[in-house]
């Protein structure tokens, strides 16, 4: 292979990685568009932002003179250019698709759970509320249950999964409910992966044989 043949085989890969790595920087607006916030692998992308210039330049000037001059291609910039435009092109490979993975990799954590009242009355009503955090910022879907412990449900209480979907719920308790220990679970849940339960214990107390069985505020025994 002769001169000319050889610099116009270096102009056709000086051609193609400028290509790749001006298309990476036109679908960049596209890419980020695509991910929600917060981001990971943010050091990826902050690799695709310092290589990418270097592999932009480089190449230009090695493309100018492999095209426009019948001067020799400058071997160390074309070199450098194309090991600059593969770092930026597999490090914004590695923040897309480690963003689009961690929403089927990273489930929700819930940082706190609570109830309005941890020794309720039968017949009272209890507010239970929770935090999560999903570091994908997916919407949540959260679903709550109350269950007796193994002694209760040896006399025949049963447990109760309460209707809402958001961080809070209630627990209407029945005025029929047996005193004893219930355990409130809940688990938060993005479109792919679901949190580890979580749980609070409550005592429901005995309701005296005299409280109004419509009461919301029934008194229990001490």
């Amino acid at each position: 292979m002769d001169s000319a043949q050889l610099k116009e085989v270096y102009k056709i890969g000086i051609a193609a990685a400028l290509a790749l790595v001006s298309l990476c920087l036109v679908l960049l607006p596209s890419i980020m568009g695509i991910i929600q916030k917060p981001y990971t692998h943010t050091a990826a992308l902050w690799i695709f932002f310092l290589s990418l210039p270097v592999a932009i330049l480089l190449l230009i000037y090695a493309y100018y003179f492999a095209a426009f001059t019948q001067a020799r291609v400058p071997i160390a910039s074309t070199g450098v250019g194309n090991i600059a435009a593969f770092i930026a092109i597999v490090s914004l490979g590695v923040f897309l698709f480690g963003n689009i993975l961690s929403d089927r990799t990273s489930p929700p954590r819930i940082t706190s759970l609570s109830a309005s009242s941890y020794t309720p009355c039968p017949g009272s009503t209890i507010s239970l509320t929770a935090e999560a955090q999903d570091d994908d910022g997916d919407d949540l879907r959260w679903r709550w249950e109350v269950q007796p412990d193994e002694r209760l449900r040896r006399r025949g209480a049963r447990g109760a999964e309460l209707t809402s979907t958001l961080r809070s719920a209630q627990w209407h308790v029945p005025n029929e409910a047996a005193a004893g220990r219930y355990t409130v679970v809940v688990t938060a849940s993005d479109p792919h992966r679901s949190s580890s339960a979580q749980s609070i214990e409550l005592d429901l107390a005995a309701a005296r044989p005299d409280a109004a069985e419509d009461s919301s505020t029934a008194p229990c025994e001490d």
